[in-house]
Order: C-alpha cells, then sequence, then structure tokens
C-alpha cells in the first residue's frame, strides 16, 4: 500500500497560481521555510540492496538518505529566494522552521515566533527512486509544491505545483556507484526543471522579450 500512494504522487497535476500585486513585495523580508531532511522515498522491491550500497542510511520512515545529498526543497527554495532578491529588492530573513504539512496559518505564526520575516516562501519536494515497469533498471522523479505566504494574514500570495516524471534507466550499481553520485546528479537535475517554472508560476517573473534590451 505504501508503494502505491508513493507512485500515485508521480501522476499529473495542474499548476496553480494566482494574480498578486508583485509590487507589494519589493522591499519586505523573505524567509526560507525548512524542513527535516527528507531523503529519498524507496518503490522498489528489494530496497536493501539499494540502502546498504550508499553508505548513506534510512529514516525512521524508511525514507533513504544518501551520503551528502543537498536536500532537493532547500536546493530549490535557495534559487527562488535568489530571483526575489535580484527582482523584487526582497530582504533575507532568517529561516523558518516547517512541518511537513504545515497549513499557510502554521507557517505564518512559526515565521513570527522568528521575526523580521513578512513572507514565507515554502518549497516542498517529494522525490522518489522507482523500478521501471517489467525492468531491472530504475529511474528518479520528483513533485515539488511551492508557495509564498503573507506572515501578517497567513494567507497564500501564489502557489504552484511541478511534477518531473520519473525518468531513467539506471541500474543499482550505476546508481549508487562513488557514493550514489549518479542519483544525486539525478535529483538536483530534477529539481533545477522546477526552477524556471516556479520563477514564473510562484514569483511571477516573466521571461524576458529578445527583442527587449
Amino acid at each position: 500500500m505504501r508503494h502505491a500512494t508513493i507512485l500515485a504522487l508521480f501522476v499529473v497535476l495542474p499548476a496553480v497560481a494566482r494574480q498578486v500585486d508583485t509590487d507589494a513585495w519589493r522591499g519586505r523580508s523573505l524567509g526560507i521555510a525548512v524542513y527535516p531532511d527528507a531523503g529519498l522515498t524507496l518503490s522498489t522491491a528489494g530496497t536493501e540492496i539499494i540502502t546498504g550500497a550508499t553508505g548513506g542510511g534510512v529514516d525512521a520512515s524508511g525514507r533513504l538518505i544518501p551520503p551528502g545529498m543537498e536536500p532537493p526543497a532547500l536546493r530549490i527554495a535557495n534559487a527562488l529566494a535568489t530571483l526575489a532578491h535580484e527582482h523584487y529588492g526582497m530582504i533575507d530573513a532568517p529561516r523558518v522552521p516547517a512541518r511537513h504539512l504545515d497549513a499557510p496559518k502554521d507557517l505564518a505564526r512559526s515565521a513570527r515566533e522568528v521575526a523580521n520575516v513578512d513572507v514565507v516562501l515554502d518549497v516542498e519536494a517529494n522525490a522518489g527512486v522507482t523500478q521501471n515497469l517489467f525492468r531491472s533498471s530504475f529511474g528518479v522523479g520528483m513533485l515539488v509544491t511551492a508557495r509564498l505566504i503573507d506572515v501578517q494574514t497567513g494567507k497564500t500570495l501564489a502557489s504552484s505545483f511541478c511534477q518531473q516524471i520519473s525518468k531513467g534507466a539506471w541500474s543499482r550499481e550505476e546508481l549508487m556507484a562513488n557514493d550514489a553520485e549518479k542519483l544525486k546528479a539525478a535529483v538536483a537535475e530534477r529539481a533545477d526543471g522546477c526552477i524556471e517554472k516556479f520563477k514564473a508560476s510562484v514569483l511571477m517573473i516573466k521571461p524576458r522579450d529578445p527583442g527587449s534590451n
């Protein structure tokens, strides 16, 4: 049942974005929501073979944590925060402790406890290693949500989904060689694939006209 639930996450989901007054964001302080390391969810048979090959470990929920893997949600959030600073002049603020499935008002409350945070950038990523159907090879996919939350009102200013459908055809040995080098690279690539989408759908930064100066 756990495996069926994980696989169900990798269905196509529509992006959701709402029109907002982005001028009101200028000069405001932006804090990134930070989650405990989530690791990778494995939806394959015989995952102990993969786990044992990484030199990493498994957390209490059975998720794989390769050594030295950058959390994909934090990778995306840091890139988006940099874009927000450059485009809107938003100011760095302290990071906001978050729990999975926190409601916007919960995150706003946490931000008020931290203090000096006007807007929370909340990115949550579910990365998965899945065995390709009828094959012995594995692919890596990712489902990411991102939202901006107004700390004063506890309301969501903008939100969107990004899906990176599971792809790749690596063997266990290929994924796990050299401290899971290929696995880490695949996760980073999937994460980077969501940044441009969120740049437009969450930060509302539209692509420049090639003909403009």
